[in-house]
């Protein structure tokens, strides 16, 4: 039975801790908030002390989100250290689609902007340890959470024919599995939905079918970037 660590169980965190669990694994999660440690402890997830605290396990999956303080970066170095010092097997990182520029043009993940803070992340993490994956997942929906919401009932909104880059909660985790499954070490992986319906007619349905206000969008036929999912198909079969 593999010894998986989930570092920050949050939105997505706490959902793929209980689904490792589910699947047979022995989870540990680390989680700030004390009522999320009482869930943990409910599931019979050990809950760990601190992010580093690495010592038992064998693959390990950071969801944090990008440091905002300088100490917020010292713990991204640090769980990279602790997983090189206690030799994992596995370290996956979620990071973000938003380290490609919104051009209009089919990205994969070598058109990644270098200089981007998420960019200069995910070298952190490969560069202290060189086995970690780097999940750069689209804008995430799932649950409560979609981005219609906050996009409802907005006037003049940009980009009304961009593709649309999202991501399910259910394909992160199952993205996830598979490469936890598949032993996926040093790579860097796209991870968004098949489809790229327009910014305009998708939220225009979402927003329909959620009984809300669409958006009105600005005349232009300005687009915007596609994500890939080349890599994520290749390597994940998904």
């Amino acid at each position: 039975m593999k010894k998986v660590a989930v570092i920050g169980c949050g939105w997505l965190g706490l959902p793929l801790a209980l689904e490792l669990k589910s699947k047979g694994y022995e989870v540990y999660g680390y989680a700030r908030r004390h009522e999320v440690q009482e869930l943990l402890v409910a599931n019979q997830i050990t809950v760990l002390p601190l992010p580093t605290s690495l010592d038992k396990i064998e693959l390990a999956i950071s969801t944090l989100t990008p440091p905002k303080s300088e100490v917020d970066q010292m713990v991204h170095i640090q769980i990279a250290q602790a997983a090189h010092e206690h030799q994992l097997s596995q370290l996956i990182y979620t990071s973000s689609i938003s380290v490609y520029p919104d051009i209009d043009a089919v990205l994969s993940e070598e058109d990644n902007d270098p200089a981007h803070p998420i960019s200069k992340l995910e070298e952190l993490y490969m560069s202290q340890f060189s086995q970690a994956t780097m999940l750069r997942l689209g804008g995430l929906y799932g649950g409560e959470r979609h981005p219609a919401k906050y996009l409802s009932g907005r006037a003049n909104v940009a980009k009304p024919l961009a593709p649309t880059n999202l991501v399910s909660r259910e394909r992160v985790i199952e993205s996830i599995l598979k490469c936890i499954e598949l032993g996926i070490q040093s790579e860097i992986i796209n991870i968004v939905d098949k489809d790229h319906p327009t910014r305009l007619s998708y939220y225009t349905e979402v927003c329909n079918a959620m009984g809300i206000v669409p958006p009105s969008f600005e005349e232009s036929e300005e687009k915007g970037k596609l994500i890939s999912t080349k890599k994520m198909k290749q390597l994940l079969h998904l």
